[in-house]
């Protein structure tokens, strides 16, 4: 299987949904984000588990924190950044999600340079996507 890649100034990332069946758009708050979500480059990582609130799925505590989705491909929010230019943005961006499909594990964890938590795979899990 062909593992395709996404361009963002200097960050090449694999594609971690594949079957794409269904996507979601969910209203986000940039300054809930951090730089283990956001690249230098200002984009948002593909990969990135969120609720249906468009809030990061973290923690596990109730049907709440079922992720709604991923994110299929990096999405430009701002410039170059760093945790003090996101936390200070008072935008909402409108992001697409990956709803039903394939998430490859390592895939998204390559695209977000850590493992993901197991809070994270948690709320994966309780999703529709398959998790491989």
């Amino acid at each position: 299987m062909e593992v395709r890649t996404i361009a963002t100034g200097d960050d090449i990332y694999p594609r971690p949904v594949d079957k794409v069946g269904d996507t979601v758009t969910v209203r986000v708050d940039v300054s809930t984000l951090t730089t283990d979500y956001v690249d230098a480059n200002g984009y948002l990582k593909p990969g990135v588990p969120l609720r249906m609130n468009g809030g990061l799925a973290v923690a596990v505590s109730g049907a709440g924190q079922v992720a709604a989705g991923v994110t299929i491909e990096p999405i430009r929010l701002l410039g170059r950044t760093d945790n003090a230019n996101l936390a200070a943005d008072t935008r909402d961006v409108d992001v697409a999600l990956a709803v039903y499909g394939v998430l490859h594990q390592l895939r998204g964890e390559a695209c977000l340079g850590r493992v993901y938590s197991a809070n994270e795979l948690a709320a994966i899990g309780a999703s529709k996507l398959v998790l491989r």
